[in-house]
């Protein structure tokens, strides 16, 4: 069987990953990655362990291949994270992921000068900590002993790639993730490395996301594990990927995730910026970029309000958590009798950029039980998701594509359909970044890929919930305009 193997760095999960040429996932194996968090606000990863056990995942991948043809291997990866490493590419630092904070202060005082919309529109990243940019100036100040002897700062993914194949480089697409790249001319932005305080030496070479990694056959790793002649694409973000992968077929289409965060994206033909700076433009190939507003706050918000009013321990059988919170979308009013949430416990990206936000119960009387809380934030989320789709070119018609773990939740696709009044197609597959850099491969090898919409549902809008949600939507904007996030 021909198959194409998409090898994906996360930040919670190593996945790996053999699709045939339809799409399908003939095998896997997936690794855990364990985040340290030395201070509040800390989240690291050991790029050691990250290279090491991707490297095993992908031997124990080819066990389970044998006799199958492999016709390429493609990467996805997690977007923001960076760290230092020496002349002889040794580690200085773990490496700071995308959730670490470190750096808002940094990040804040920059958003507040005058050239940060400016900064926003070169490099298409909104300013916040999550940003490689700020967190490479937290490590100027705060560990110059470390700057001063960092050769280079690159992500999990360009430390593989040089492990394995020898060179420094980092795909077009990861590289305006960074804070540091001109989207318009495809270069390390100028006014970016003047803040790090860095030359573009000491960071890696950009290159398309189809470009060929594996182009000599002497790698380190070839011999012992990657058949040599295999092509190795250097990929994507896992963010743009899931755009490609919900709907390769129909590009501008708005793409909805709720996995542990959640976000609202499309694929556009020039950069859209967001005259307040709340939005990314991240280029992904020629004449296409991903738009979109990240929020913090996803299905995190569904497992903190479970755990906070301890569901387990209430009046009822119902226990496991799927359970409940499908329970509770049938049985509490939609609205939730007057409560709103504003879901900003984790701090937040779009459509606030802040890392202090919190989050607001508001209209809480004596009535109000267990059951209106967990109705109540999840409505938030979902509000907080088509406010931020606002922010977007969306236009009337539109497709809307859901994606993410948190809509195997039954009840919560009628109910997005509901709340942005529009058709919605779910599409069930788990797996859309990878599914993403397995079409990219497929792409850039010439292969056709049928369009088979097996994994799609499709949910239209309640006349009667939509106009209801509507008018709670308007509440949901006026109380976040007197918020003082």
């Amino acid at each position: 069987m021909d198959i194409i193997i998409v090898v994906d760095i996360g930040t919670s999960f190593i996945k790996l990953f053999a699709y045939d040429k339809n799409l399908y996932i003939r095998h896997s194996v997936i690794c855990a990655v364990d985040v340290v968090s030395p201070k509040p606000g800390y989240q690291e990863l050991d790029p050691d362990k990250i290279s090491g056990d991707t490297l095993t995942s992908l031997q124990k991948l080819f066990s389970k291949c044998t006799g199958d043809n492999v016709l390429a291997i493609s990467f996805s990866n997690a977007m923001h994270s960076i760290f230092p490493v020496d002349s002889n590419n040794q580690p200085l630092h773990h490496t700071l992921i995308w959730s670490d904070l470190r750096a808002s202060a940094i990040a804040m005082k920059v958003k507040q000068s005058k050239q940060a919309l400016h900064l926003y529109n070169d490099t298409g990243t909104p300013l916040h900590p999550m940003s490689p940019l700020f967190k490479i100036m937290w490590f100027h100040q705060h560990k110059p002993e470390i700057f001063k002897i960092t050769s280079r700062f690159i992500s999990l993914k360009e430390y593989i790639i040089k492990n394995w194949f020898g060179d420094y480089l980092i795909d077009y697409s990861t590289a305006s993730a960074t804070g540091l790249f001109n989207i318009h001319d495809l270069t390390w932005s100028k006014n970016a490395l003047s803040l790090a305080g860095i030359t573009p030496e000491r960071l890696s070479k950009p290159v398309p996301v189809n470009t060929n990694v594996h182009t000599t056959g002497n790698s380190a790793i070839s011999p012992r594990v990657i058949p040599p002649g295999v092509p190795v694409f250097i990929g994507s973000t896992d963010g743009c990927l899931a755009v490609t992968g919900a709907g390769f077929k129909n590009q501008h289409h708005l793409s909805v995730t709720i996995g542990t965060s959640s976000a609202v994206r499309m694929a556009v033909n020039r950069p859209v910026p967001d005259k307040y700076g709340r939005t990314f433009n991240y280029y992904f190939t020629d004449n296409l970029y991903v738009t979109g507003a990240p929020s913090n706050n996803g299905g995190n918000i569904f497992e903190w309000i479970y755990k906070l009013l301890k569901f387990n321990n209430i009046k009822g059988n119902i226990s496991s958590f799927t359970e409940i919170l499908e329970n509770v979308l049938i049985q509490v009013k939609d609205g939730a009798e007057g409560l709103l949430f504003l879901p900003y416990v984790f701090g937040e990206r779009a459509p606030l950029w802040n890392p202090e936000a919190s989050g607001i119960f508001y209209g809480i009387s004596h009535m109000h039980e267990a059951e209106h809380f967990m109705k109540a934030a999840i409505e938030g989320v979902l509000l907080n998701l088509r406010l931020n789709s606002e922010l977007l070119p969306v236009k009337e018609h539109t497709p809307l594509i859901l994606s993410g773990g948190a809509f195997r939740i039954q009840g919560l696709p009628q109910m997005i359909s509901n709340i942005f009044n529009k058709n919605v197609s779910l599409n069930d597959e788990a797996e859309l970044s990878a599914k993403g850099a397995a079409f990219l491969a497929c792409d850039s090898l010439g292969v056709n890929v049928p369009d088979s919409n097996d994994s799609v549902i499709t949910y239209a809008p309640d006349p009667v919930k939509a106009d209801n949600y509507e008018q709670l939507f308007i509440a949901f904007k006026k109380l976040l305009g007197k918020y003082k996030a």
